[in-house]
Formats: structure tokens, sequence, C-alpha cells
């Protein structure tokens, strides 16, 4: 089972299911937060659901990023609109794989973005 292989420092991403597809089709291959992350793998839970569907790589995390910096990397984003926070990092999103089936989590209460552990 998933959750006895997540570990409490492990980062759970937590997306809404139109950025989940893009991230698993390769259209969407940096998540732009407000804070870094550590590389290395990352679970991939859908929003609103207790439910990791796939992992990725953290490959890199770019930033803070300037301004021309952020527009340069827009397409990778794939959100519309301007930059999102003062300070805005991007995560290189690298290896990205489906769980088939999809595993269920304990999600923190309060977890919003980004949860470590499996809640358990």
């Amino acid at each position: 089972m998933l959750q006895r292989r997540i570990k409490e420092d492990d980062g759970v991403l937590v997306v809404r299911d139109i950025w989940l597809e893009k991230i698993f089709s390769g259209t969407k291959w940096l998540e732009i937060r407000p804070h870094s992350v550590k590389q290395g793998r990352i679970y991939l839970c859908q929003s609103k659901t207790s439910t990791v569907f796939g992992h990725a790589r953290v490959e890199e995390v770019l930033g803070p990023l300037r301004a021309d910096e952020w527009e340069t990397l827009r397409e990778g984003h794939g959100v519309p609109g301007g930059r999102l926070y003062q300070h805005t990092y991007a995560w290189v999103l690298r290896d990205v794989q489906r769980l088939e089936p999809p595993v269920r989590i304990r999600r923190k209460p309060g977890s919003v973005g980004l949860q470590y552990g499996s809640g358990v």
C-alpha cells in the first residue's frame, strides 16, 4: 500500500484535476509556488480528494524568479494570468508516472498545496 511507502518527509502535491491532467500529459512541466521544495520524488494528489494519482521527480527548483524569468517560463506552467506570487518559484517536474490504480491517503487537516507524508 502506498501509505507505507510515503515517508514523513515525502511531499504530496495537491492540485486541481485540470492541472493534474496537464502534468500527466506533459503540457504542464512546471509547478509554480511561493516557496521552494526539496528535489526528488513528489506524489500527485487531486484536490478535493484523498487520492494520489501518480508521482513526479522535482528535478530542479528555480527562483525566486524575476518578472522577466517568469515570462520565459510561462509556457511550461500552462496557467493563464500574471505572476502568481511576490516570491515565485518554479518546480521543474520530470519522470511523471501515473499509479494504476490510484491510491487513497489521509489528507492532513489544513493541507492545501503541499503536505508531507501520507497523513497516517
